[in-house]
Parts: structure tokens; sequence; C-alpha cells
């Protein structure tokens, strides 16, 4: 029988783990819970059942996979020939290889799909998959595939889907429960009385900042030139008011306009110039109002390599021409929005009273991260480092190296994009500082779940007063509740009181 090492199941993973043992199980846990756990032990148990057939653990990054691949090593008493780490910069043959002489294959969702696709590997013999950040599994993401060839190629197929996460609506769990075949759900959070010995003190603490006269003045400059072109659409015979009028409401308008042109109606392409210069105009207010003034003006340089005519009559305006030029003035006075200003005085703060201190700042924005790391790297005591996408210019060795060298102390604060919400585990966190605030429950969730792993910690909400900060923030956190209620009924269980 294969077993576990340096560590002891708590109650509920053992709980959890007796229902998956059976069935396909969705699990939801917060993260620091140890999700990973359950997979290891699931794991385990299915190679005692039968060494002739595989175990395959698949996470949506290179560095989270590796993450996977180095807790198992850990955590089991399984010879390290037996777990194959595969990523598609290992040629076809050599994984083919790896896979049949491997019990756990460690790989990302894509690699995994493109080997099966061409035949490369045959999921037939089995006998486990895991989906860890399983809310990935939607529309065409590999995840969804895979799970399909797997259910077609294995006699028992058994998949066990993990996520802190997985959607903020009915029918978006549904439709993960479907796509994975899940059959029972498992939900835990520091609700629980199971779950409640475990949780690490968790402070959270919201600052709203206001804009300050610069930016206020360009914004009330800007936001002439969009109410003007707000009010051009009564011409279109639109009788909502236009303070009403919101993105969504011009994306689905844009989209009436496209499908106009099918009709050759004339005067559709004026409606699509229109709502695209109002949809641009949008974005370029919330970056100024959320952002900083660097991201704007890269935004606008942007908008000038356009050759699009809803650009062309942005740029000529008036009031745009002279947002532009107090933009570039301000920037070249190394003028920084107010949150900056905030986020530097936390981050001095905390590394005054300790020095020894971690932080992880996210901010949705590449643009606002070169920033924030510019104005951080003149401060006393702050070693920042940045972990971004590939797309965004890291590779993922690259990543990886950030991410060692940060828990190695070389580094004290971390900013990062999206890549930084899913999955990383680096317990000794003292600090999340959300920059910005998301719309979706899920990367909510995920960047929560990163401080208070294994000791108490810290989150901070800066949000720009009277922004789509504010505004997402609090329907995040309205999305997230709902989702408890959802899960919780799923499992058949009643809804606590609290939630």
């Amino acid at each position: 029988m294969l077993q576990t090492k340096n560590f002891s199941p708590r109650q509920y993973q053992e709980a959890i783990f007796n229902t998956c043992k059976d069935n396909n199980t969705l699990v939801v846990l917060e993260t620091g819970l140890g999700k990973t756990a359950i997979a290891l032990m699931l794991s385990l148990y299915k190679l005692s059942q039968d060494l002739s057939k595989k175990v395959i653990i698949l996470a949506p990054s290179r560095p989270l996979i590796a993450q996977h691949h180095r807790y198992f090593k850990h955590h089991s008493d399984l010879e390290e020939q037996d777990l194959a780490l595969i990523t598609g910069k290992i040629p076809p043959q050599q994984r083919k290889k790896l896979f049949s002489s491997s019990l756990i294959i460690f790989s990302t969702p894509q690699c995994i799909n493109n080997d099966v696709l061409n035949s490369i590997i045959s999921l037939q013999d089995t006998s486990l998959i895991v989906f860890d950040e399983a809310h990935h599994a939607i529309q065409n993401y590999a995840y969804v595939n895979i799970a399909k060839v797997y259910s077609q190629q294995s006699p028992t197929p058994h998949i066990l889907a993990l996520t802190a996460s997985p959607g903020s609506t009915g029918e978006k769990i549904k439709q993960l429960c479907s796509n994975l075949l899940i059959k029972k759900t498992e939900i835990r959070t520091d609700q629980d009385e199971d779950v409640k010995p475990y949780i690490q003190d968790k402070k959270i603490q919201w600052l709203t900042i206001p804009l300050d006269t610069p930016l206020l003045n360009i914004l009330t400059k800007i936001k002439q030139f969009y109410t003007q072109k707000l009010k051009e659409l009564k011409k279109f015979g639109i009788t909502k008011p236009i303070n009403l009028i919101n993105k969504k409401d011009l994306l689905n308008l844009q989209s009436g306009f496209i499908f106009q042109l099918k009709t050759k109606n004339p005067i559709a392409f004026h409606g699509i110039s229109l709502t695209s210069q109002l949809i641009k105009t949008s974005h370029l207010i919330d970056i100024l109002e959320t952002q900083g003034v660097s991201t704007a003006v890269l935004y606008l340089e942007k908008l000038r390599q356009e050759t699009t005519k809803a650009s062309s009559i942005i740029l000529s305006d008036t009031n745009i021409k002279n947002s532009c030029t107090l933009l570039k003035s301000l920037e070249a006075s190394h003028y920084t929005h107010p949150k900056i200003s905030s986020l530097l005085a936390i981050i001095s703060q905390q590394l005054s009273a300790n020095q020894n201190s971690k932080i992880i700042v996210f901010v949705n924005f590449r643009d606002t991260i070169s920033e924030i790391f510019s104005s951080l790297s003149s401060q006393a005591l702050v070693r920042p480092v940045i972990l971004i996408g590939q797309k965004q210019g890291l590779n993922q060795k690259e990543q990886l190296q950030v991410i060692k060298d940060f828990e190695n102390n070389l580094y004290n604060v971390l900013l990062c994009t999206s890549i930084g919400e899913e999955g990383l585990s680096i317990g000794t966190l003292d600090i999340a500082i959300f920059y910005d605030s998301v719309p979706s429950a899920i990367r909510r969730i995920q960047r929560t779940g990163r401080v208070a792993r294994i000791k108490p910690g810290k989150i901070i909400h800066l949000m720009a007063a009277g922004t789509k900060d504010v505004a997402y923030h609090w329907s995040s956190k309205r999305d997230e509740t709902r989702m408890k209620n959802i899960l919780y009924t799923m499992q058949g269980r009643e809804v606590q009181a609290r939630l």
C-alpha cells in the first residue's frame, strides 16, 4: 500500500477523500486548506489498487504544475522516476516514453490534449485524472476535451476536480460539472466547524482613496467628449438615459450595428464608429481613474498607432488633445496616481516595522506594474520583483526563477498580474494588496487565498473613490456569497445563516 509521508490528513480532508474514492467529485476548498493533499491521497489510493494504471495531474501553468510535482515528491513514498513532469518543451517521442514509464504524470492541459489529439498517448489505462483550478473547464479550454476523450477511452474514468471558486452562478457551476462528468460536490469554507481550527487570522482593510485635482481636471475634459458622443446615440433612437449607459450596453449596441451591415443600412457604419469611440474613451477613463498617468499615456499612444476612424476622431478632439498635453506634463514631472502614493506608504510602513516581511501586490495592467516598480525601486528597504505571464514578457523558466528568488528572500515585494492569482503556494506572505479591483468572484477568491496560508496575514484593498474599483469590489463580493450558497445547496446541506 502506497503511503503519504510528512503530513497527517485533517478530519475534513479524510471526509472529502472518502467521497472522492468512489465518485467523480468537485472539491471546493478555500486556498490554503489542502486541496493538493486530497489529490495526493486519492492518487496513492488509486495506484495501490492497480499499479498498471496511471494518474494524471493537470494544472493551468507550468509554475503551478511544477509546484504539484514537488509536493508529491516530498509527501509520498514513490520513487522519483515514478513522477514525470511533462511540458511542451520536451520532444513528443520523449514525452511518450515518460508517459509510458511513469506512474504519475504532471502536465499542463495543453500538452496532454495535444498528445491525445495526435495519438501520441492514450488515456485508456489512466485510473485517475486530477483537474486543478477546475473552473477553467469551460468552452474550448483543453480540460473539456481531455475529460471527453477520457470518458471515451477509459472503461472506468475517475475524475477529481479542484478549485477554490467554480463560478458565481448555478448555470456556470452546472456546466463545469457536466464538462468534467462530476457526480458529487464537496465544499468547505471558514464557516465549517471541521475547518475552523485550521484557518489563520486574516485581517481585511478597505482604503477608499480620493482622486486629486490634477486627475480630476483631466477627467473632466475627457468626460466632456464622452458625454457629447453619448448624446449622439440619441439619434439612433436609444431611449435609455445616457448617464445609465454602460460598457455592456455599448458592446450590445455595436453588435446590433454590425448585424445591420448585412441589411446594407447606411447608418450602421456611423453607429459602429460611434460605439467604438465610446468604448475606447470609456476604457481611457477607467485607466486614468484606477491605474495611473503613465498607463493612460501608453494607451493613447496605442490609439495613435491604430488606423481606425474611431481612434482618429478621438485624438482630433480638442478636449482629448488638451488632456494628452496635461498627461504628458504630469508624467514628465513624475506625478503618480494617489493609489501609488498610498501603496508606497503601506509597503514602507510594513517593512520599517518588520524588514523580513513579504508582500504581494496584484495589478490588472502590465503597464501599471512598470510604473509601480519604478516608484518602489527608489524606496529604502524595498526589493521589488515583477511576475508576469509569457505574453507580457516572462517565459516559464523565468517565472519559476522569480518565484524561487522571492521565496529565498532575494526580493520582498512581488508585483504580479493574474498569473500570481492561481495556486501559487508562498506560505510566508504577510500582506496581499489589491491595487485594483476585479469584477470576477473567481479572481477575487484566488487573490485572497495568497495570504494567511500558514500564518496570520492581512489583505488591503485600494479603491479609487467613485470609480469602477468600488463597483467591482462589491460586485465580486456579492457573487462570491451567491456561489457558496449554490454549492452548499448542491452538496445537500443546509445553507449556513452567515452566508
